[in-house]
């Protein structure tokens, strides 16, 4: 599994159709009492395709996994994807990370 040490930004992804994939995020920052989704989206309509399971690690040092099953990708069709992680804390809202997910055969 890759762990990636990221600030709120953007982060690229790519995958194979089939395959199990996961991350580990390290925000160095913490976390704590945030809730997490990551979900992803077409880059043609904007609708949800997919959600990650988005599970905390450590969110007093934030560190999130994410991750999707190999039943999930294979039902993703090969193609570009827009993915985006959001934490919420009451009202407050915020987009952590935006990127683009490669589906590869």
């Amino acid at each position: 599994m890759p762990t990636y040490a990221q600030k709120a930004g953007t982060l690229s992804q790519a995958f194979r159709a089939g395959d199990s994939y996961s991350a580990s995020i390290d925000f160095s920052v913490s976390l704590t009492g945030f809730s997490l989704a990551s979900h992803l989206l077409s880059t043609v309509t904007g609708q949800q395709v997919v959600s990650f399971t988005t599970a905390p690690t450590d969110l007093a040092n934030g560190v999130v996994n994410i991750a999707l099953t190999a039943a999930q990708t294979s039902a993703l069709p090969v193609g570009t994807y827009r993915w985006e992680m959001i934490a919420s804390q009451s009202s407050l809202v915020r987009t952590y990370l935006v990127g683009f997910v490669e589906v590869t055969a």
